[in-house]
Formats: structure tokens, C-alpha cells, sequence
């Protein structure tokens, strides 16, 4: 609902951001930055469908896979295991890179 209630500053809001982001990068000690190089290779982490009629009844849920590889369904105030994941109905889906997946389990 926000989004589409501030879909026009949106463009500025990410301007700005990557805007005081570049800064805290040129005003950072002087370490010498770490180049990493990516694969180009995403996973599907996450994906955000609609359940209802139409976009102007029902609400939206939430499915996020866990670490294991298992679909895990939010549902407002539930929260369970997903047994037949929608995965072709999705509004929004939600990548992460093959190598910041790799990273994460490293830690």
C-alpha cells in the first residue's frame, strides 16, 4: 500500500539513498576497499503472492524458503510449513546471489 501511495518519489527515495551511500563509501577511514566479484547467479529466496479474488479484496501473503530448502508460508498471524508452494502465482519475487548465499552459510 505504501508503495503505490508514494510510487512518485520513489525514483528520488533511491536517488538519495544511493546518493548518502556513496558518501559514507568516500568518507570511510582510510582502508583500502575489498573488491569481490559476483557470479551472476541468483536463487529464488522469497516470493510475495496475492490470495483473493482480485487486488481489491483478499491480502497478500509471504513465502520464504529456509535454509534447508523448505517453503515456509506467513500468513498474518500464521505462520506454517507450505506443502503446495504457488510458486507461478507470485507478485514479487525475491532473489538473493548464489554468492551471498554461499557467504551467509560460511558465517
Amino acid at each position: 500500500m505504501w508503495l503505490f501511495e508514494n510510487s512518485a518519489n520513489v525514483d528520488n527515495m533511491i536517488a538519495a539513498e544511493a546518493a548518502l551511500a556513496e558518501a559514507e563509501n568516500n568518507t570511510a577511514s582510510g582502508s583500502a576497499k575489498e573488491e569481490k566479484s559476483y557470479s551472476g547467479k541468483y536463487k529464488l529466496k522469497a516470493f510475495i503472492s496475492h490470495v483473493g479474488r482480485n487486488t481489491n479484496s483478499g491480502h497478500y501473503v509471504c513465502h520464504i524458503k529456509d535454509e534447508s530448502g523448505k517453503w515456509i508460508i506467513f500468513n498474518d498471524r500464521k505462520v506454517s510449513w507450505s506443502m503446495k508452494t504457488p510458486i507461478q502465482h507470485g507478485y514479487m519475487y525475491l532473489y538473493v546471489t548464489e554468492d551471498q548465499e554461499n557467504e551467509a552459510t560460511k558465517k
